[in-house]
């Protein structure tokens, strides 16, 4: 089987790319917004994991992805590129 992940980095600011690792409450708060979204992801401190099934339509791919997009714009947070 093949599948993906998608791992995106969230940090206060991006040119010091400061974050709280592991223990970074943004993770609790990212998890409720989720939940709060009918989407199941388990973020671990500022790092967020998306792994969608195997059998994952395209559909719900962007559907996914676009919650990701509006959660993490709402908390203020950046990507590490």
């Amino acid at each position: 089987m093949i599948g993906g992940v998608g791992i995106i980095e969230l940090v206060a600011d991006k040119e010091s790319k400061a974050a709280g690792g592991y223990f970074d409450l943004v993770g609790v708060e990212l998890y409720k917004k989720f939940i709060g979204r009918n989407l199941l992801l388990r973020p671990l401190g500022n790092v967020l994991y998306f792994m969608p099934p195997y059998v994952i339509s395209e559909e719900e791919t962007h559907w996914a992805l676009d919650q990701i997009e509006e959660v993490v714009q709402s908390l203020g947070r950046q990507a590490v590129s």
